[in-house]
């Protein structure tokens, strides 16, 4: 089979030439359509092609992108071998989106040949994949912009909360999206035209020269919907009803005292179509096709505007019309609020209930031991574990003292020198009353009786060492359940003090009753206890604050002390009144309020007020 002319090695080094000249491009931010053209074209060229298209598949839908060439489709339907002639290669760019590029020739090409094309054709759809996807991300950041853009505007326009805070944003937003020289906003009432803000000037002086001529021309165009106004051009009226010569004088004399070149008035209607507020827009510096220009952008933002306007109106009408009718009706029901505060206020200053006093402190087993160090020593042993069953008299930690250790071998040396002071001494008077010498044997005696002497008192010392290091053996002294923490790991080979405290034996069956730590400056409602004088307490364990219980003070501490924060609190002793629904755990912390005097209504509800004013406030 003829291959044609277009087909020989000069087409190959087209072909490379052609890649070489597209890869750059397709690395510029250039036009997408503008490469898409080229790329066929020069396809076509290099290839001898009668066609050359490229197109889009999404969702199975063609879009064609660029096409060069013609071909007869007619003509290449009825020859059996039209599928040899035409080349179609396709090319994945991200899901469900593909990019197709077709190449039909007059004549069926060679195997050979097609593999060349589908090759070169791969190359070319990677280089307009790249430069799909940049116009497809440009378009994209684009959109987010324009909708970024709207967005700002939108929350522009709605600030505020009164009629002139939202004008006043609503002024600045429109000056800066339409790069207007100057916005005002006037409200339109049944009588007159009122300026409620500009985008210059934060503070309106209704007797300056521009409010006066912006109320002026608000005024001749109440019954106006929209016009544009321009020095150069006054005949360019875009108000469907025309313009009367008190409108145009007004503008006028407006343009002449404040330089205003270029102008676009538009009038907003409520739903009723009466006109409430009227839009102002300025221009100093005029250019050319500036009114069209300015017209456009003002469409582009007109609708947001209104409804805002709309909004703030409604709003300020809403709270003015609500503040009347809320005037109006306290005004007619002033006499029955009156004489209801003042029964309200007999009824907090004479209704007597009972003051409540918030206290907290935890559940202690009635029946317990709490053991400390007896001296200073170190912990040779724990024979015991948190929470182990113990008997009485069972040995719980074995102590050391370095100091009697060394005590005791003093005394111990000191003994037995004095013993062999008296061994010899006893055999030395042995031998003088063998030789009979007076005199020796007095003397002899002397000594012996020093040496006993001194013997006892050092063996009644050592009988105190004995009793010390006794001591030293800590036993429970209940039969109970140790309550402690890590006790190896708490104590074990380390130095403890005298008056240390190691830990606690409970009887877990035994009773409980709950100890509270009152704050001092609450002290003074808790009345000394008697016999006929008691505070009910109600409690509530914070494990279970569902549950409350009932009980009563029993002791009172007649002396402050610190708690934990460094507050000076009382110490309460409560027996529960009532058998709780649960048994008790030792330790538990709980809440309380403790039942004080009786008080007025206002005193019990301003209390932290009163009790304020009273340590602050010296008259």
């Amino acid at each position: 089979m003829t291959q044609p002319l277009h087909l020989t090695d000069q087409a190959w080094k087209d072909a490379e030439t052609l890649v070489q000249r597209l890869e750059p491009a397709a690395r510029e931010l250039g036009s997408a359509d503008s490469f898409y053209e080229d790329l066929v074209s020069g396809l076509r060229f290099t290839c001898g092609a009668t066609l050359t298209s490229l197109s889009l598949l999404e969702n199975g839908h063609e879009t064609v992108l660029a096409r060069n060439g013609i071909t007869l489709h007619a003509s290449a339907d009825s020859n059996p071998e039209s599928e040899r002639a035409a080349v179609t290669v396709e090319s994945p760019v991200h899901s469900q989106v593909n990019l197709r590029l077709t190449l039909r020739f007059d004549q069926p090409i060679s195997l050979a040949t097609e593999e060349h094309l589908v090759d070169l054709s791969d190359v070319l759809l990677t280089l307009a994949a790249g430069v799909y996807l940049r116009q497809q991300f440009a378009d994209l950041r684009s959109h987010l912009e324009t909708q970024s853009d709207r967005d700002r505007l939108l929350s522009k326009l709605n600030e505020g909360t009164s009629v002139e805070q939202s004008f006043t944003a609503i002024a600045s937003a429109i000056a800066s999206h339409v790069s207007a020289d100057r916005v005002s906003l006037l409200r339109i009432t049944r009588y007159h035209s009122q300026l409620i803000a500009t985008s210059t000037q934060p503070h309106i002086d209704q007797r300056g020269t521009i409010a006066r001529s912006l109320q002026d021309i608000a005024h001749y165009s109440r019954d106006a919907v929209c016009f544009t106004w321009s020095r150069s051009d006054t005949s360019h009226i875009t108000d469907p009803k025309g313009s009367d010569a008190d409108r145009l004088n007004s503008i006028e004399n407006h343009q002449t005292s404040n330089g205003c070149q270029e102008l676009l008035l538009q009038t907003i209607r409520d739903s009723a179509n009466e006109p409430i507020a009227t839009v102002i827009l300025e221009w100093i510096r005029p250019h050319k096709n500036s009114v069209t220009s300015n017209e456009s952008a003002w469409q582009s933002v007109r609708e947001p505007v209104e409804e805002a306007i709309r909004r703030a109106i409604d709003r300020d009408q809403s709270g003015w019309q609500w503040a009347t009718r809320r005037f109006a009706i306290t005004s007619r029901k002033l006499g029955l609020g009156v004489a209801f505060s003042l029964a309200f206020a007999l009824l907090l200053a004479f209704c007597p209930t009972t003051l409540r006093i918030p206290a907290t402190g935890k559940v202690v087993a009635t029946k317990r031991a709490r053991l400390f160090a007896p001296s200073d020593a170190v912990v040779a042993e724990i024979m015991t574990e948190n929470h182990q069953i113990v008997t009485a008299g069972q040995p719980l930690i074995r102590l050391t003292s370095p100091s009697l250790d060394q005590v005791r071998a003093e005394i111990e040396g000191k003994l037995a020198t004095l013993r062999t002071q008296l061994d010899a001494t006893l055999a030395a008077r042995s031998s003088n009353n063998q030789s009979r010498g007076s005199r020796s044997n007095t003397s002899a005696a002397a000594d012996e009786r020093v040496l006993r002497t001194e013997i006892e008192g050092l063996e009644n010392q050592l009988v105190l060492i004995e009793q010390q290091e006794a001591e030293l053996l800590i036993r429970s002294p209940l039969s109970g359940e140790v309550d402690g923490w890590n006790l190896k790991q708490s104590f074990s080979g380390r130095p403890i003090i005298r008056g240390q405290h190691l830990f606690d034996v409970i009887d877990p069956e035994g009773a409980h009753h709950i100890e509270l730590q009152l704050p001092d400056r609450m002290s003074g409602y808790v009345t000394s206890l008697s016999a006929d004088t008691h505070h009910n307490v109600s409690l509530r364990l914070r494990s279970d604050p569902a549950t409350t219980y009932q009980g009563i003070i029993t002791k009172m501490a007649s002396s402050t002390q610190q708690n934990t924060r460094g507050e000076s609190s009382i110490r309460l002793t409560v027996d529960l009144t009532d058998s709780p629904s649960q048994p008790l755990r030792h330790g538990a912390t709980v809440i309380a309020q403790v039942d004080g005097p009786k008080r007025s209504l206002s005193f019990v509800w301003m209390r932290r007020l009163i009790q304020w004013s009273r340590e602050n406030i010296w008259l």
